[in-house]
């Protein structure tokens, strides 16, 4: 029977529901999965593919912001028995939202498990499922470097109109790099708490309810410039050069 439904997600935060994580799987892989080991695999909660992987940074990090390890027939025969995939966001201020949450782990309330007809049904999620979610490695960031340049692109859409000229001249011309790495810094930290603003409520409120883990950043803003400058600071810093030469 071809897949019908449309996958179940939170309202707040756009992140489709998980499929109920098992205590009876293999260990994460660090490598590509082969066939002979497939009890279980990678599900892409995002998808099809296919409305993603040509749609420009937005699409392709919604595609790439998690991944979950799930048993192969829960995911394959049963997941995509039933489901035709979530609604996907649209617009770059709604993508920039989902990938935000969705890298920082967040958890929806609830998670798919089925019946004993092999039929999908929307379950509550206690926190100790969700406790083995993060600490097993079952729930992860597909690519984070996707994730990374989507991030700093839009976060680097805003004008600097607050900063002061000379900063910006400082920051382009000056040769004393532990100077241009300091103020880089201070304007991508402007950037991201500045994007971050729309969201801050509702992160707060989800790691007052235990839906983003607890060693999670305490604000949005924090949180994005973690993840924009936590692997390769200056590909963040080169952005912010061409941004501010332009």
């Amino acid at each position: 029977m071809a897949a019908e439904l449309v996958t179940p997600m939170d309202e707040l935060t756009g992140v489709p529901y998980p499929i109920m994580p098992r205590t009876d799987l293999p260990p994460t892989p660090n490598g590509r999965v082969r066939n002979i080991e497939r009890v279980a695999d990678w599900h892409h909660p995002f998808h099809p593919r296919s409305a993603l992987i040509s749609e420009g940074m937005g699409a392709m990090a919604i595609r790439n912001c998690r991944i979950q390890w799930a048993e192969y027939d829960d995911h394959h025969h049963k997941y995509h028995g039933a489901y035709l995939g979530p609604e996907l966001p649209e617009s770059p201020e709604d993508q920039f939202h989902t990938t935000v949450f969705a890298t920082a782990g967040y958890v929806p309330p609830y998670a798919i498990t089925f019946n004993s007809s092999r039929k999908p049904v929307v379950r509550p999620l206690d926190e100790g499922l969700r406790d083995k979610l993060w600490s097993s490695g079952q729930l992860r960031v597909g690519n984070p470097a996707t994730v990374r340049d989507f991030l700093i692109a839009y976060t680097l859409q805003k004008d600097f109109k607050g900063v002061n000229d000379s900063t910006i001249d400082e920051f382009l011309h000056t040769t004393d790099m532990r100077r241009k790495h300091e103020l880089g810094g201070t304007l991508l930290a402007i950037a991201a708490y500045d994007a971050a603003a729309p969201l801050q409520d509702t992160y707060k409120e989800s790691r007052k309810q235990h839906l983003i883990p607890a060693e999670q950043a305490r604000t949005a803003g924090r949180f994005i410039f973690g993840t924009m400058t936590a692997f390769k600071r200056a590909r963040a810093l080169g952005a912010l050069t061409n941004k501010l030469a332009a």
